[in-house]
């Protein structure tokens, strides 16, 4: 694959074009170019990191989260194959992250914490596989408080009744 660069004349550089005008999806230092409304697709510098620690960030419901086109096939760190990758199209991301890791808060962040352009995707785009992820949680979270209530009554039913028993 042939790239070119129009800040490169052979080996010389000559200066930024900017990223609104230049053509290539990815600097020739490396740094990805944001993509606006073309489609991410990896390339060569793309290279899955193992991330074995959850990482406090939202990057799940990010605007700048896109699902990156994979021509062929890219595997994890552990070897499996994985059809469905992201990456942040900012660059804030140190190499692509599965759909999984993505849902599950383990992207390789470049810098931990909060992040600046953090975008909320609006509800009616989100991913449907996140949107059944949160109600999941949600569902898990009811069932739980519900049963928590439960136990609660139960207790003080307890103590009513030993307390009538006592006196």
């Amino acid at each position: 694959m042939e790239r070119t660069f129009p800040c490169l004349d052979g080996h010389r550089y000559l200066g930024c074009v900017g990223v609104a005008s230049c053509p290539a999806e990815r600097c020739w230092n490396g740094r990805r170019l944001k993509v606006g409304n073309r489609e991410m697709r990896s390339d060569a510098f793309d290279r899955p990191l193992r991330v074995l620690r959850y990482t406090a960030s939202d990057c799940a419901n990010c605007l700048h989260a896109v699902d990156l086109r994979v021509d062929g096939e890219m595997r994890s760190p552990g070897g499996r194959l994985v059809k469905r990758w992201t990456a942040c199209e900012l660059g804030l991301w140190a190499g692509p992250a599965s759909l999984y890791n993505l849902l599950n808060h383990r992207v390789p962040l470049r810098r931990p914490g909060h992040c600046l352009h953090f975008a909320e995707t609006p509800p009616e785009q989100m991913r449907p596989e996140l949107v059944r992820q949160r109600a999941a949680d949600q569902a898990r979270a009811r069932a739980r408080r519900a049963r928590l209530r439960g136990a609660k009554r139960e207790a003080a039913r307890l103590v009513r009744s030993r307390a009538s028993v006592e006196a």
